[in-house]
């Protein structure tokens, strides 16, 4: 455990070098537009391309409470861009 507290230790000083702490915030805060699915059914397919052939799917992921912030956003950003 003290190696990982080192090793992150190391990568925060470097970070650093590249921004402000308040530039990681609101960059922490920011929504992330994913590309591919990570996991299940269409593991490492295209969302935009499963968003155009399985709207079904994508409706469903969307009525789960618990999907990733990042997902949800990223499957109505791919909808809006098809209609």
């Amino acid at each position: 455990a003290l190696d990982d507290a080192y090793k992150i230790g190391h990568l925060f000083e470097y970070l650093l070098e590249l921004c402000s702490l308040e530039e990681m915030a609101d960059l922490s805060k920011k929504k992330v537009l994913l590309e591919k699915f990570h996991f299940g059914k269409y593991l490492n397919r295209y969302i935009e391309e499963i968003v155009a052939v399985d709207r079904a799917y994508v409706n469903w992921m969307l009525s789960l409470e618990e999907l990733d912030e990042d997902l949800r956003y990223s499957l109505h950003h791919y909808m809006e861009a098809i209609l």
